[in-house]
């Protein structure tokens, strides 16, 4: 069904009498000259996938904030514009069943919906399922941001009929720091210590690297110790400890008890372990930086030995 909006990027608006409608925000996104590791051939293929496919297709980009979730979802909403189709976006609305209603009715539309668990509760996200899959209103391409992908239903994830598509978004790749490095003219004493502050670090996102290497070229004579000290680089540059929150068994997924143990998390990302203590079993448990599996805002989560799950958070 073709949509009648012109191929523009519009933001979705409730008026007073609730009543949904869109009011156009801008004519296409602006992005840097160059992108930087996989964000341009993930779009290329998406949008393939998407013309290949005869029904409505999704994307989930997920993970921590300044990881490129919005990069991505930007330059998909480009590709869009220039192949004829309107982006719609849905952020920072308060919504209910009449706003996937009129999301249905909008034909061949990409829509983004942006922090995606703030505007759909789970009631809602299993009310828009059929919409998700379906032709009935159009075929859409939806993209699907979201910091926590816990947030987002069961019956949406690990479901590609419904979000064929998804991203996990996190620590930035050496190679992708090297080369932003090497574009901007890093001096090479300065690299090193970025490179070894890296390898130390769980947290590294791109906008941590763009933030330093911004710093260091205003500011050269600084050294990277006085760099990061200054900088708004918590993750990076102040003391944090990291504590058990929760300890739960892989086998039955329940939680059980521990005593409470912490380290500094320096010292965690430098080899250090961390022991917990189970009283039932009068066993401890040795948790190690490569347990990590995840890392989703202030909480650490870990598999040990393939039996406990074990989930950090910072202070």
């Amino acid at each position: 069904m073709h949509s009648q909006l012109l191929p523009r990027v519009y933001n979705v608006k409730k008026s007073p009498e609730k009543i949904y409608y869109v009011e156009q925000y801008k004519l296409f996104y602006e992005t840097p000259k160059k992108l930087y590791g996989d964000i341009l051939k993930n779009a290329n293929h998406f949008w393939k996938a998407y013309m290949n496919s005869p029904m409505s297709m999704g994307v989930m980009l997920v993970g921590a904030s300044g990881a490129g979730k919005t990069a991505l979802s930007d330059l998909l909403s480009n590709v869009a514009i220039s192949n004829n189709m309107p982006v719609v976006i849905v952020s920072n609305i308060d919504a209910d069943v009449e706003l996937i209603h009129y999301l249905d009715s909008l034909g061949d539309v990409m829509v983004v919906m942006d922090e995606f668990a703030k505007v759909f509760n789970y009631t809602l996200q299993e009310k828009m399922l059929t919409m998700l899959a379906s032709i009935g209103g159009g075929k859409k391409f939806f993209v699907i941001t979201e910091n926590d992908p816990r947030h987002i239903s069961e019956y949406i994830r690990d479901r590609p009929g419904r979000m064929r598509y998804r991203i996990d978004f996190g620590r930035v790749s050496l190679d992708v720091l090297k080369e932003y490095c090497n574009d901007y003219s890093v001096r090479s004493d300065f690299l090193a210590e970025l490179i070894e502050k890296y390898n130390e670090s769980l947290v590294f996102s791109f906008d941590h690297l763009k933030a330093i290497v911004q710093e260091h070229i205003e500011n050269p004579e600084t050294s990277f110790t006085d760099t990061i000290n200054i900088l708004n680089l918590e993750v990076l540059s102040k003391p944090v400890y990291l504590y058990v929150r929760n300890v739960i068994t892989i086998s039955d997924n329940k939680s059980i008890d521990f005593t409470e143990r912490s380290i500094a998390k320096d010292k965690f990302e430098r080899g250090d372990f961390l022991y917990v203590n189970i009283p039932e079993t009068h066993s401890n448990i040795r948790i190690r930086k490569k347990d990590v599996i995840s890392i989703i805002d202030d909480e650490i989560i870990c598999s040990v030995d393939k039996k406990y799950k074990v989930i950090l958070s910072k202070g």
